[in-house]
């Protein structure tokens, strides 16, 4: 899972000897794809990769949010983000960004189902761009359609800025845009 939304108190974690084993298994890939002269070998793999780590990310979300709204089931007078920073190693802007993103996004009834699907392909950073404009109703369906075919960060964050012009780190953010030619 990439860091999109890691804060700097997040905590480093010692890896188990299985996680482990799937770095060490990158050479056997790479001895295989280079044996096969296939190259998409590898390829694949880096995208199996990538698409663990976006539903690792998406269900972190989920269960950091399910845990929350039913802390009180729990026989514990502990805070939920101070149990949660413990057992998790993770930050509290962390833990509040993933909990922030799942209720604003994928726990909100003005979303319609198939474009709450849709908006599961993008990066988790860029679904943490809509979270503040979800949080406070500033998206409308026809926003929601759009950023669900967004094809990009910056697309995503054009919608948001559209709407709440610019606000927060999007008033100061410094963004490039490289165009690559080949």
């Amino acid at each position: 899972m990439s860091d999109e939304l890691a804060s700097p108190h997040d905590q480093p974690m010692l890896l188990t000897e299985a996680e482990l084993d799937v770095i060490e298994s990158v050479d056997k890939v790479i001895e295989k794809s280079v044996a096969n002269g296939a190259p998409r070998d590898a390829f694949r793999y880096i995208g199996d990769l990538r698409r663990s780590g976006h539903v690792a990310g998406l269900a972190m979300a989920k269960c950091l949010y399910e845990i929350k709204v039913r802390w009180d089931s729990f026989p514990t007078d502990d805070d939920f983000v101070d149990v949660a920073m413990a057992e998790t190693g993770l930050g509290v802007g962390t833990i509040r960004k993933y909990t922030d993103l799942w209720e604003a996004i994928f726990m909100n009834p003005k979303i319609e189902a198939k474009v709450k699907e849709a908006l599961t392909s993008k990066p988790i950073g860029s679904l943490y761009l809509l979270a503040p404009a979800a949080k406070e109703g500033q998206l409308e369906a026809d926003d929601w359609k759009d950023a669900a075919k967004a094809p990009d960060r910056q697309s995503i964050r054009e919608i948001v800025q559209r709407k709440r012009g610019m606000r927060g780190p999007a008033n100061t953010a410094l963004v490039l845009m490289l165009d690559r030619a080949r």
